[in-house]
């Protein structure tokens, strides 16, 4: 599911009250999927781009090398 600015205002709300202790353990559950979905979701939109910039930096190492 992608995310969207409800799970956006969620997140913040868990993690204002998180700040004042003032979890229970559904919510911290909630806050820990939401926080999981949140960063596999990033990993998914940077990943192409870290590829490639990994192969541009493979390919400067080996024009410097020869």
């Amino acid at each position: 599911m992608m995310w969207n600015e409800t799970k956006q205002q969620q997140l913040n709300e868990l993690q204002r009250r998180e700040a004042e202790s003032a979890l229970a353990d559904e919510e911290r559950h909630t806050l820990e999927q939401l926080l999981y979905e949140l960063e596999q979701e990033e990993w998914q939109t940077l990943n192409p781009s870290l590829a490639r910039l990994h192969d541009e930096q493979a390919e400067l190492l080996n024009k410097r090398i020869t």
